[in-house]
């Protein structure tokens, strides 16, 4: 596989979790950052801490500044958490997807859609659909 493909497979990947989180988001702001969403590109990052460029005409978000309001767990097969991904935003664009992880190594793969948990209930996860 081409550097190339990798990097068109990792996007795609990336639009998908990308979905999946703001899918049933309703804070202020969700609405346009799901928008988004297909105009974000990859900058060269670190798979735990991927860099987001929106490119296009998109409007800015009315959630301007830090991680979206909902927790995304990431469990393995055992339903044992392994991480979570936290979406950051900047200046009311997706800017950030980080992989945050509990084990001792960290990871190599982003999680497949089924291995994510949407939650909220913590001091910045008020921003899910009931």
């Amino acid at each position: 596989m081409s550097i190339m493909e990798r990097n068109d497979r990792l996007r795609t990947q990336v639009h998908d979790l990308l979905r999946k989180i703001l899918g049933p988001c309703t804070f202020p702001g969700a609405a346009a950052l799901r928008a988004q969403v297909p105009m974000v590109n990859l900058a060269p990052s670190p798979l735990t801490l991927l860099a987001l460029k929106v490119e296009g005409e998109a409007p800015p978000s009315d959630f301007m500044q830090g991680p979206i309001p909902v927790r995304a767990l990431v469990t393995n097969v055992r339903g044992e958490l392994i991480g979570e991904i936290i979406i950051w935003a900047v200046n009311g664009y997706l800017a950030k997807l980080e992989y945050a992880w509990t084990t001792d190594d960290p990871p190599v793969v982003l999680p497949p859609l089924e291995a994510l948990t949407l939650t909220q209930g913590d001091q910045h996860s008020t921003g899910l659909t009931q």
